[in-house]
């Protein structure tokens, strides 16, 4: 997030994934993470909302 401080969920997404999106709401955050852990792995879609 350019110009402001991460989402504890985003930060949370960031250490298992290379690309976080976040959006922030009044009271909630919502994330969306693409990537994978390991070149033999699938790559994984991840999703998650909570508060801020």
């Amino acid at each position: 997030m350019a110009g402001g401080t991460a989402p504890e969920l985003a930060e949370t997404l960031a250490n298992y994934l290379p690309s976080v999106f976040a959006w922030r709401f009044d009271d909630r955050a919502v994330c969306i993470g693409l990537g994978q852990w390991d070149r033999e792995l699938p790559v994984c879609l991840v999703a998650g909302a909570g508060a801020l």
